[in-house]
């Protein structure tokens, strides 16, 4: 099972290395997020008050947790701006380098747990993980994130994968090279 992961941890990174590729980051850094673009989910560290102030806890939640069969559900909010050519290429991409597949919810009263496109937020984000019961917003603001790279890496964030670089235990599973990380960030 380690080796599996590992390859979609191969293919998220390669795919947020395309993403990140020009000025598109922008859209992604949302200051009041954890990694700029996670509002929330499964292991994604909330910031709590310790007794010496803010600190970043992983807090334990049975509200969400990974999609059963990898399988994942979305239909856009009715006041969303649709790009259904980007939308369409970024899952054509998911489906051919993963076993992940999403599928349009059409309208099925019996699809409990889904993802809503919504374009009114400012920025690119998600939700880690599958909420257990009803639907979870994934905001692509019209401007800066209908790009198919953005539009993977947010999909890929509400299957329950997170920035690498960023996971508690990274340290045992990546080697930072910090003579590539910039001084200001």
């Amino acid at each position: 099972m380690f080796g599996k992961l590992e390859k979609y941890f191969a293919v998220l990174f390669s795919l947020v290395l395309r993403a990140l590729g020009d000025d598109r980051r922008e859209g992604l850094q949302n200051q009041t997020m954890f990694g700029g673009d996670m509002a929330g989910g499964l292991n994604v560290p909330q910031i709590t008050d310790g007794d010496d102030g803010p600190v970043m806890a992983f807090l334990p939640s049975s509200d969400y947790i990974l999609w059963p069969g990898g399988i994942m559900y979305y239909e856009y909010d009715a006041s969303a701006t649709r790009n259904d050519e980007v939308l369409s290429a970024a899952i054509q991409e998911i489906h051919a380098k993963t076993c992940l597949r999403i599928y349009p919810r059409n309208g099925k009263t019996s699809i409990t747990s889904y993802v809503i496109i919504t374009t009114t937020s400012d920025g690119c984000w998600s939700y880690v993980g599958m909420k257990v019961s009803g639907s979870q917003e994934l905001n692509l603001s019209v401007a800066g994130c209908w790009y198919t790279g953005t539009v993977i890496h947010e999909f890929l964030h509400a299957f329950g994968f997170q920035h690498e670089h960023q996971r508690y235990d990274r340290d045992s599973t990546i080697t930072v090279q910090e003579n590539n990380v910039e001084a200001s960030k």
